[in-house]
């Protein structure tokens, strides 16, 4: 079976600051659940899936719009394919593992998915909340070649935003949610972006940032942090790799938090430690590359806003954390 290298994080992770979200998501949402294309993006979770399966001869492609429209033979609407109710769209894949996201609908229509004329899943594609109305769902194949993907609908229309493929040895896999503190992303999506992705080795980015704006104090950080890392040595095959998040710019505490950043990092390296992980400290890194800068060279060096890394910061963060992985897999 395909071995799934499982990122997890907030929107660093996601991606943000390593593509220009205006053009590819100009609605885009705080959390939000589109998931990010993997071309022209050189967010560090894309460059750390291109250095893998360059040594690994693996591969991953994803499919939106137009190019999910040529693969399903189905027409685009509000850029997803739709499949109307009763009616099934299938395409033919090269793939260990897929990954399928959908966008709810206010109907109470249901999702039937069959690879290989074998049902795997029957996912209810409802939601009273239309804010933010896309979920994300992996799929592993038998073997890792040729299979025929269809999807049914049943209850209503349902439409198909998003299809990443993933072959070879390895699937890096993101699966960072933006504006999520740590005890939100353990109840709300752990079970679907983590335990249903079987990691075989988990890259963990500390989520500090949220942690530190929903004014958590560092010491109730680590207790959810201890837990989270816990959860993450029992999902992963091997021993998790802890991301020190960035530093930031701008105010350091107040009024964003009473709590200075810098204790919230602290803590979450000391968790880390505790836990035996490996720490690949890009707070410490991107401390000593901008030591001694003016804000405004710092932020030209690294950010795309005082909390978000732009291409370089992204591409520095992917060589922080790569020796770690390699060292791994």
């Amino acid at each position: 079976m395909i071995k799934t290298i499982v990122c997890t994080g907030d929107s660093h992770t996601w991606g943000q600051g390593g593509f220009d979200i205006s053009a590819i998501f100009p609605d885009v949402v705080g959390g939000e659940h589109r998931l990010a294309p993997f071309d022209n993006n050189d967010a560090y979770v894309n460059a750390i899936r291109r250095a893998v399966n360059k040594k690994t001869n693996s591969t991953a492609c994803d499919f939106t719009g137009e190019k999910l429209s040529a693969l399903f033979s189905a027409p685009v609407r509000e850029n997803c394919i739709v499949c109307e109710n009763g009616k099934t769209v299938t395409a033919k894949l090269s793939c260990a593992l897929f990954r399928l996201q959908f966008r709810l609908m206010t109907e109470k229509a249901t999702a039937s998915i069959t690879v290989d004329g074998k049902k795997l899943d029957e996912c209810c594609v409802f939601s009273e909340n239309l804010s933010n109305p896309y979920n994300a769902l992996p799929y592993f194949c038998d073997s890792d070649g040729e299979h025929t993907l269809s999807v049914t609908a049943d209850g209503g229309d349902i439409m198909i935003y998003r299809l990443e493929l993933y072959s070879g040895e390895y699937a890096v896999i993101n699966s960072g949610i933006g504006s999520c503190p740590t005890e939100r992303y353990m109840a709300n999506y752990w079970e679907k972006y983590v335990t249903a992705l079987k990691p075989y080795l988990m890259l963990i980015e500390g989520h500090t940032i949220n942690d530190w704006l929903t004014r958590q104090p560092p010491e109730k950080y680590a207790e959810n942090l201890d837990r989270y890392f816990t959860m993450a040595e029992q999902a992963s095959v091997k021993t998790p790799i802890f991301l020190s998040v960035a530093p930031i710019l701008g105010t350091q505490s107040e009024p964003c938090s009473p709590y200075e950043y810098c204790k919230l990092i602290e803590q979450s390296k000391a968790v880390a430690q505790k836990h035996g992980f490996e720490i690949a400290d890009a707070n410490a890194v991107m401390n000593e590359r901008i030591s001694g800068m003016s804000e405004s060279e710092a932020f030209n060096l690294l950010f795309s806003d005082n909390w978000h890394l732009n291409v370089p910061g992204n591409l520095l963060y992917a060589e922080i954390a790569l020796p770690y992985i390699l060292k791994s897999i």
